[in-house]
């Protein structure tokens, strides 16, 4: 049982209210954090802890019945987890903001968008410019609440441009070598089966211009193959046809 199911039962019970354990939890931390309560459990057990409390009459642990079963329970489960908190570092910092998680945070894939788009430029370099950045496109993004223009802001900001280039200068490389190989392997005249190429061919491209102006409408495929001269040299089948025209295959 955790300190949240403790809270969910303690509503239905008779004892102390969400607010008075609150209080309670509190002056815990509070003193745990200080020092007067060890955070060694052998050191000072909850009922030491709770005793140290009854004879100093804090008002606070009143309203805790340390002889009932449950508020025992809840007391002594409250000020272990407490403990746990505080040996692990966690507790000092338990109120403070989670922080940002910078490469799965919103923040960063506007800016990764921003450059895809143009509107920041990916030759910016100077503090200004990003500060420019910042004051224009971030600002007001609810993305960057929890941001401000500082040092953390521009390294991010030129992560994500530098990033951004390595992939433009990969695209460029990769158009260049596919543009290489086409001219170095251009498509063949005709196909395995000795038939003319229709990828890139005059008929296809005709075809194109033809479904483009809505002369395929209410005609089958092999009344398009019979009336257009161009499309003779090529073999009618339906899939030629149904790619084009995105229409259902039917057969000659």
């Amino acid at each position: 049982m955790d300190e949240d199911e403790a809270d969910d039962r303690d509503e239905v019970e008779e004892g102390p209210s969400k607010e008075e354990w609150n209080a309670v939890r509190k002056l815990l931390k509070d003193d745990v954090l200080s020092g007067l309560i060890p955070y060694v459990l052998k050191e000072m057990r909850p009922a030491a802890v709770y005793q140290m409390y009854a004879d100093a009459a804090n008002p606070i642990i009143e309203c805790v019945d340390y002889a009932n079963k449950r508020q025992n329970a809840k007391f002594t489960l409250m000020l272990r987890t407490l403990r746990n908190k505080h040996a692990n570092g966690d507790l000092v910092n338990e109120d403070k903001a989670k922080p940002i998680v910078w490469r799965k945070s919103a923040a960063k894939q506007y800016l990764k968008k921003a450059f895809r788009e143009g509107l920041i430029p990916d030759n910016i370099s100077t503090n200004e410019d990003m500060e420019e950045i910042w004051n224009d496109l971030c600002k007001d993004q609810p993305a960057f609440a929890r941001m401000e223009f500082d040092a953390a802001f521009i390294r991010r900001l030129q992560g994500v441009r530098d990033d951004y280039l390595k992939k433009v200068v990969r695209r460029d490389n990769d158009v260049a070598a596919y543009l290489a190989a086409k001219q170095n392997h251009p498509t063949p005249e005709f196909n395995s089966r000795g038939e003319p190429q229709w990828n890139g061919s005059q008929a296809q491209k005709d075809l194109k211009v033809l479904v483009a102006s809505g002369g395929h409408e209410n005609k089958k495929p092999k009344e398009l193959w019979e009336c257009r001269r161009v499309l003779r040299p090529i073999k009618c089948t339906p899939f030629i046809f149904s790619e084009t025209t995105s229409t259902r295959k039917r057969g000659c």
